[in-house]
């Protein structure tokens, strides 16, 4: 070895060595740091971008100036003024905290004293495609782990039956920056995860039997290692670990998740989460899914409401009274989901977050023959939080007299993210790691938790 080889290995080599390890893929792991309060994570994300000032950020003074112009700001088309609309739905104040929701989603209000609204949320971008990246992967780049390839890569490999993350897509439609959404990048050796469209489907995923049945791919796999440990070459070894791991995985989630669908749900059941309502079956049915994976332990559950074509979507651009059906498609299963965990005592345990990638402008979008809708804003999204050890009945944040602009406490999705990870009992500044070269990050340096909004 050359004297220049020799020291450059030895003194760089020696930074190098636990600068690596502290990046890796497998480095971070903050459970055993921060104490876990919670087991499992449901997202519902609306895709499209639900228009807040119908649902949850009530502005009389948006009622008192209906009609009026309104300038002094700038819209996804460069507008710079515009005509102010009314909400479509009436308001009122729900349960003991007296928090603002809607008519549009009856059945949620009645629990409106379980819910954590932030109603200051701004977002990167008004363009969907980024603010569904950046909702999801805490990056407008393609290509980066989505949020529960990072928090479960954060929790360690889970040794269990069941894979860590389960992703239910809108029947209607995948979101136009699928599968993006759900990538598990440099994450993807560590994190098993399957992705459907209806509950069903996931007894169907893996579609024929595999040629090699188990016992012979573990044969396989002994002659591999003993050929590695004569020193022979051992490239076969972690192809053949790799296969039988996800044959193992899909032979007990094939019938595990059969067992799931077998039980059969009573009428009470039914009822409860909008099965009985074909407006509200497919959805009702995942959410029901997703309530029999958190009792298994599932950490991570993911649902996609709406495709990206009006008016199934939450983009309501031509028409914002299309908000209703998308709202009554929602309203009663949601409601049988965060009522049947509370009644199995399983609420406290699983943080709900529901949203999208942005909010709606108070104007009406002139572009349209009809024009009734809402364009884009970025600068306002109000989503909320339930169970998990969040402050019931709590709202969090303002947007000025026409939500507009947030006025009081910006928050951004990384500081949410960052807070259900605390509850996760992980360090949001530890999910990183380095790859070629470059440190990939789900939280900004400077996203923070929320502890104004833990109870």
């Amino acid at each position: 070895m050359k004297r220049r080889d020799f020291l450059r290995l030895s003194a760089l080599g020696l930074v190098a060595l636990p600068t690596s390890w502290y990046f890796a893929g497998r480095a971070f792991s903050a459970s055993h740091k921060l104490p876990r309060r919670i087991k499992s994570v449901i997202v519902l994300y609306m895709t499209g971008g639900p228009s807040q000032l119908e649902l949850f950020d009530y502005k009389p003074e948006l009622i008192r100036m209906h009609g009026k112009t309104k300038s002094g700001f700038r819209t996804e088309q460069n507008e710079t003024e515009g005509v102010l609309m009314r909400p479509i739905a009436e308001f009122a104040q729900r349960g003991q905290s007296g928090q603002w929701v809607s008519d549009l989603l009856p059945n949620l209000a009645n629990l409106a004293d379980e819910l954590t609204f932030i109603k200051s949320v701004n977002c990167t971008s008004n363009n969907h495609a980024l603010g569904q990246l950046d909702f999801n992967t805490g990056s407008t780049l393609m290509g980066n782990p989505f949020s529960g390839s990072w928090l479960n890569q954060a929790l360690g490999d889970k040794p269990a039956e069941l894979p860590s993350t389960v992703i239910m897509a809108d029947p209607l439609g995948y979101p136009r920056t699928a599968p993006f959404l759900w990538n598990s990048g440099g994450l993807s050796s560590t994190v098993a995860q399957l992705v459907c469209k209806r509950p069903a489907d996931l007894t169907n995923l893996w579609g024929e039997s595999p040629s090699l049945s188990m016992p012979e791919m573990e044969r396989f796999l002994g002659l591999a290692r003993r050929n590695a440990s004569l020193g022979g070459q051992a490239a076969d070894a972690p192809l053949l670990e790799a296969r039988l791991r996800a044959l193992r995985m899909s032979q007990s989630t094939r019938e595990i998740f059969s067992q799931l669908l077998a039980q059969q749900s009573s009428e009470e059941e039914k009822k409860l989460y909008g099965l009985d309502v074909e407006l509200c079956k497919n959805f009702g049915q995942q959410l029901l899914m997703a309530r029999k994976l958190v009792e298994k332990e599932v950490p991570f559950v993911q649902v996609f409401c709406g495709n990206e074509d009006d008016p199934t979507s939450w983009d309501h651009h031509e028409d914002i009274k299309q908000i209703i059906e998308m709202s009554r498609k929602i309203d009663r299963p949601i409601y049988g989901l965060l009522t049947d965990l509370k009644r199995r005592g399983l609420l406290d345990s699983t943080v709900i977050l529901w949203g999208g990638e942005f909010g709606r402008m108070p104007v009406i979008q002139p572009d349209f023959a009809h024009p009734n809708g809402r364009g884009h804003n970025e600068h306002v999204n109000t989503i909320w939080l339930a169970g998990g050890g969040f402050r019931k009945g709590f709202s969090y944040g303002e947007t000025d007299e026409l939500s507009l602009r947030t006025v009081k406490d910006r928050v951004e999705m990384g500081d949410i993210w960052a807070t259900i990870a605390n509850q996760l009992g992980i360090d949001h500044h530890e999910m990183r790691y380095l790859e070629h070269g470059v440190e990939k990050r789900f939280t900004k340096k400077y996203h923070r938790v929320m502890h104004e909004i833990l109870a």
